[in-house]
């Protein structure tokens, strides 16, 4: 059932291009401002305290839905199709809000022809700011974003759902948001929001970073991180880009001659290879715990 909705899942990210529109999060925005006004007078708002009550919720009202869709199933397996349908859609809903993979070969495909304006449309959208900087200087930066989106969009996301199901890319999703929100910000409740991002998203972006290594240069990769116990102790974001950097053979003393735009290209095509890569990984995983189970 989960191989399946990751299937349906997966190929609508790939083919269905309206999927933006109805993936929003600003409900999750204005629900977050309202549960944090009704904590004002509670102390221990600032902290991880604050960060489970605002998380918890919603991850009860799905818990609720999914159980309740379990239990028709186990009594009813017409249901499968009820079931199903809503394992996919809360996933696909989960592996957004944008992306990337399609931004970033839009914005090149863009440079490549001479549309400035829609190369630059799709740089708004991935950083969400405008920006004012000639657009082709922000290939370098293009390319760090793409290898910490994938894992936030597409392998966290995977990885939670194949663990504990759709509440698990819920969870991992929020928890996503709210450390994009306050990420910059100070106090307690953010510092809890980045420990729960970084918590959900450590053993995914472990994954993410050695997909990257099988889907480019392993050793390059190696060679990349300053010490073997970077697999574990490193930062979340540094270790995804000195990985993918590395596979890409992208280790900043690239010739004169290669232009940024290519080496954004090479970062595409390595994210691509390590979803489907990933993927297909998953796929036997899940084949062989049918068969033996």
């Amino acid at each position: 059932m989960k191989f399946l909705a990751i299937l349906i899942g997966v190929a609508m990210e790939l083919y269905v291009l309206r999927l933006q529109q109805w993936r929003q999060f600003s409900w999750f925005s204005r629900y977050t401002d309202a549960m944090l006004r009704l904590m004002q007078s509670l102390t221990s708002r600032e902290g991880p305290l604050g960060v489970l009550l605002v998380i918890l919720p919603p991850v009860i009202v799905i818990s609720a839905l999914q159980f309740g869709l379990d239990y028709q199933y186990y009594v009813n397996k017409l249901w499968v199709i009820f079931e199903l349908g809503f394992s996919t859609l809360l996933l696909v809903y989960c592996m957004g809000p944008r992306d990337p993979i399609r931004m970033v070969d839009e914005y090149i495909n863009a440079m490549e022809r001479g549309d400035v304006r829609a190369a630059q449309a799709q740089v708004e959208q991935l950083l969400g700011r405008i920006v004012t900087e000639p657009v082709e200087d922000y290939a370098p930066r293009l390319k760090e974003i793409l290898l910490l989106r994938v894992n936030d969009n597409i392998i966290g996301p995977l990885f939670w759902f194949v663990l504990i199901g759709p509440v698990g890319a819920l969870l991992f999703r929020l928890s996503c948001e709210l450390e994009m929100r306050f990420g910059h910000m100070t106090g307690g409740f953010t510092a809890a929001s980045k420990d729960l991002y970084r918590i959900v998203s450590w053993l995914p972006a472990r994954i993410c970073a050695l997909g990257y290594a099988f889907a480019g240069s392993f050793v390059d990769t190696i060679a990349n991180w300053q010490r073997v116990s970077d697999l574990w102790s490193i930062d979340n974001e540094k270790f995804l880009i000195r990985s993918g950097l590395g596979a890409v053979g992208d280790i900043h003393d690239e010739d004169e001659d290669f232009s940024a735009l290519q080496s954004l290209a090479n970062v595409l095509a390595l994210v691509k290879r390590t979803v489907l890569i990933l993927l297909v990984l998953l796929a036997v995983m899940i084949i062989v715990g049918l068969i033996t189970g």
